[in-house]
């Protein structure tokens, strides 16, 4: 079989969540689950007067796929740069939000991919999640949108940014741990040689 070779620039960093994924012996590929969340992308207009509009479509043909490269890239980033990738698609969402109701599934994303890094606690985490908020709200207010689209975004988002991020740092402590036996086990059998 033969290795797919990428270009340098799409091979992740050591302390990228793709990385780590592959520590744990998954495939970093896993992570892409996730974006089944952005079906809400496709279902808003559902919810919306304009409904499914050629003007939709180009947004979301146009729109999507930076989305999920945005997304791909902040699975690759290292820790410390992976935020600029998050913050990326909250950017996209508030450009788009004025004439694309779905980019508010941008946004979410976005707040989700700001991941907890050792250097930034989870303080400072939900403060920027805080913050994102209220420009998000206070953005939404001044554009003239209803209240009851976006209402939920502040919880949504902090549950979600939550839970991903303690699973996260979870995993990552389970790794450390099984690295540690793992040495543990090698010295113990040099010692016995």
């Amino acid at each position: 079989m033969t290795a797919i070779r990428m270009p340098g620039w799409w091979s992740a960093a050591p302390d990228s969540v793709a990385a780590a994924a592959l520590r744990q012996g998954r495939s970093p590929w896993l992570e892409m689950v996730h974006l089944l969340w952005s079906a809400w992308v496709f279902i808003t207009p559902v919810f919306t007067p304009e409904g499914y509009s050629a003007r939709w479509l180009v947004l979301t043909l146009t729109s999507f796929p930076l989305f999920v490269l945005l997304y791909a890239m902040s699975l690759r980033a290292p820790a410390r740069h992976a935020y600029r990738y998050a913050l990326g698609m909250v950017a996209l969402s508030m450009v788009l939000l004025p004439v694309y109701p779905s980019g508010i599934s941008y946004f979410v994303f976005g707040c989700v991919m700001m991941r907890l890094h050792r250097s930034r606690g989870a303080i400072s985490y939900l403060l920027q999640l805080v913050l994102l908020n209220a420009v998000f709200l206070t953005y939404s207010w001044l554009i003239g949108d209803p209240w009851q689209s976006v209402v939920w975004l502040p919880v949504t988002t902090l549950v979600i940014g939550i839970v991903v991020n303690v699973e996260r740092a979870n995993k990552e402590k389970d790794a450390a741990l099984k690295l540690s036996h793992e040495e543990v086990r090698r010295l113990a059998a040099t010692a016995e040689r």
